[in-house]
């Protein structure tokens, strides 16, 4: 099938027996054209099928009202949530997002920058993958004066603007919550601590217990991913010692999710022989035997920050956007 030939400037020009220039003003609702001349051009492109073109109006603009996303998964519900705010706040304020994924590996990543690039976003929001060890490759959108926003996972030493959570106080409420409910022997299922996220949530679990002098006893921490097979795996490792836990701090909900599992599999109960509280408030956690507690990320706040400080970073007015840390609570249901 023959593809349809676009409708142009000069058509509806030709059509009407009116200079390209008078058409092209009046589409862009330029003043000096008259109400009635702007209605008829309006309903001539419209019933010829004109369609504005995008590319050549942000070369004009120097924009193309386009932005990006990279995220390590589109299945997390953190990401896929963020992800739909991001993308309604744009929607309203006339951008389009480029959705691009991961998959957890630096060399993919790379590969969404090249694209992005290619497609002259004019911003980005990040969450690194965990290969990403460096943020050397990313400078490419700094030397094209692209706003960069990291969001969530953020690297080491980052000098970018950040929207994050406090991820150390969110652990430290979890845990300072078992000891306050008579916990003695808490342990942690953590991430992988060269990630700053999941080390910055160990810090904060080892920082309660230091504050109320809890004994912070090294076999307790079982270091991990951050899938269900992890939790299930940490969870057996800690009902295997001689002296178990009497309650558990997870590092994501994910992993309380595997960790549950496998101590009900035990014939122990949640939370009478172990108490379990898991971290990021993802939905399915109200949908387990018993409801999961956990802390809870305020996710449309990050994707509003995220957005706000994009805009604030295209005034370019010699201030220097801050990066925020956001605060999280502890939801109280029934595992802990």
């Amino acid at each position: 099938m023959q593809r349809k030939i676009m409708i142009t400037v000069k058509d509806i020009a030709k059509a009407l027996n009116l200079h390209h220039t008078t058409i092209s003003r009046a589409l862009r609702n330029h003043s000096d054209i008259k109400p009635e001349t702007k209605e008829l051009i309006l309903k001539k492109a419209k019933s010829m099928g004109y369609l504005p073109n995008n590319i050549a109006s942000s070369l004009r603009s120097k924009t193309t009202k386009t932005l990006g996303i990279i995220v390590p998964t589109v299945h997390h519900f953190i990401f896929s949530e963020i992800i739909s705010e991001l993308t309604s706040l744009a929607y309203n304020a006339g951008y389009s997002i480029f959705i691009c994924q991961s998959d957890e590996k630096k060399a993919l990543e790379d590969r969404n920058i090249s694209m992005l690039l290619n497609k002259r976003i004019d911003g980005v929001f990040v969450s690194l993958s965990l290969e990403t060890k460096s943020l050397e490759h990313f400078s490419k959108f700094e030397s094209m004066e692209i706003p960069i926003i990291y969001f969530d996972r953020v690297g080491e030493n980052n000098s970018g603007i950040t929207v994050t959570t406090d991820n150390f106080k969110g652990a430290f409420m979890a845990t300072e919550y078992l000891l306050k409910k008579g916990h003695k022997a808490i342990a942690h299922l953590a991430g992988p601590l060269d990630i700053p996220i999941f080390r910055q949530r160990y810090e904060g679990y080892k920082a309660a217990l230091g504050k109320n002098k809890a004994l912070i006893r090294p076999e307790f921490v079982i270091e991990g991913k951050v899938d269900v097979n992890s939790g299930k795996q940490g969870a057996e490792l800690l009902l295997k010692l001689k002296h178990r836990p009497d309650s558990i701090l997870a590092v994501t909900d994910t992993v309380a999710f595997g960790a549950i599992k496998k101590i009900k599999q035990s014939g122990l109960r949640i939370p009478d022989d172990i108490a379990i509280i898991g971290f990021d408030n993802d939905p399915s956690g109200e949908l387990i035997e018993p409801e999961l507690t956990t802390i809870a990320q305020p996710i449309e706040q990050i994707a509003k920050e995220c957005f706000s400080t994009f805009l604030s970073s295209l005034k370019r007015d010699g201030k220097k956007v801050k990066s925020k840390i956001l605060v999280p609570s502890l939801i109280i249901r029934k595992s802990a």
